[in-house]
């Protein structure tokens, strides 16, 4: 057993399904262009928030269950229903690991390069998985020497969409076993699994599919058995029609089904004005908006200590009438 195959059952061992769950689609929108990409701190509580968690392949391993998703291969396992994030650079053997359930998941100028590497591969999708995945940008999954840069396990299902314009390029490095070189197919689909490739929405749209030595593959086979490359490339146009909720101060309005961000989030609205202690306050979400005034007067002497050196001083802020007291070190003795 390869040491890549031994990592993906212990981290299928250590997260155990206990039912599969619907991404639904508002989740998808928010992913394409999110604001901040959440680090190993903020994932957990973020990530339940805002339906959507961003993670970095540079990090390690990512593993993924109906129950939620695991970093290492432990078992040690953050609680997740949504859409997943994966972008990042890496030359490691860092795969992903989809072990059961229904997900939709987002590639999002992501690459993954093992040719230096043997025996790992960039992305396993496990046996009877609903995978619904979608590229942005340009994606790169590169096996290392004997594997392909997806596999399919029996009985799964993956459904590959682009958006605008990108591309996503597959490779299984061939591995010299002492007899010569021997490739395997960019993608392996295993007996009872299927993919669907993108397909165009409208007139404008276009959708290339090379293979091998970089030749043009017009028809969409199921598993390019024996071709050892695979690129496709698209630019898809989209009419944003099914739209997220409108913008507000919290929030911007996305495309439910290509992730478009709509509109922007939109200026806060001052509920209570700043105060010489506290900043103006969003009548919307109530956020903190700006800075406290600061208290506003004249110091005056109150008394004298230290054989003249210390002097406390009193203020009554001409704003809130609140009274202030402050000692000032002169540093000089009388």
């Amino acid at each position: 057993m390869t040491h890549r195959f031994f990592k993906y059952c212990i981290g299928l061992a250590g997260i155990v399904a206990l039912s599969s769950f619907f991404v639904p689609e508002q989740a998808i929108a928010s992913q394409l262009f999110p604001e901040v990409v959440l680090s190993s701190e903020e994932e957990a509580g973020d990530a339940l928030k805002n339906d959507v968690v961003c993670l970095d392949i540079s990090q390690g391993d990512i593993y993924i269950s109906s129950e939620g998703y695991s970093r290492e291969d432990d078992g040690t396992l953050t609680a997740f229903e949504g859409v997943y994030r994966i972008s990042g650079n890496s030359r490691e053997d860092y795969g992903i690991y989809i072990l059961d359930g229904i997900h939709t998941v987002i590639l999002d100028d992501l690459t993954i390069d093992q040719r230096t590497l043997r025996q790992c591969c960039p992305m396993i999708v496990g046996e009877d998985c609903d995978l619904t995945l979608y590229l942005h940008g340009d994606n790169v999954l590169f096996a290392g020497a004997g594997y392909s840069g997806l596999v399919v396990r029996d009985g799964a299902s993956v459904d590959i969409q682009g958006f605008g314009l990108g591309s996503i390029a597959l490779m299984a490095y061939p591995e010299n076993t002492g007899e010569g070189l021997v490739g395997t197919s960019a993608i392996d689909v295993e007996e009872d699994a299927c993919i669907q490739y993108p397909e165009t929405i409208g007139d404008e749209d276009e959708i290339d599919i090379y293979t091998g030595d970089n030749r043009l593959s017009p028809e969409r086979a199921c598993t390019y058995n024996e071709e050892p490359y695979l690129q496709i490339t698209y630019s898809v146009s989209h009419r944003c029609t099914v739209l997220s909720p409108e913008a507000d101060c919290t929030h911007s309005q996305y495309c439910l089904e290509c992730g478009r961000e709509v509109r922007g989030k939109t200026p806060h609205i001052i509920g209570s004005a700043a105060t010489c202690t506290e900043g103006a306050t969003c009548s919307v979400c109530g956020e903190t908006v700006g800075d406290a005034l600061g208290h506003r007067g004249v110091w005056k002497l109150d008394q004298v200590s230290g054989n003249g050196r210390y002097r406390r001083e009193v203020m009554i802020c001409t704003v809130c009438h609140e009274t202030l007291y402050r000692t000032v070190d002169t540093g000089e003795n009388k």
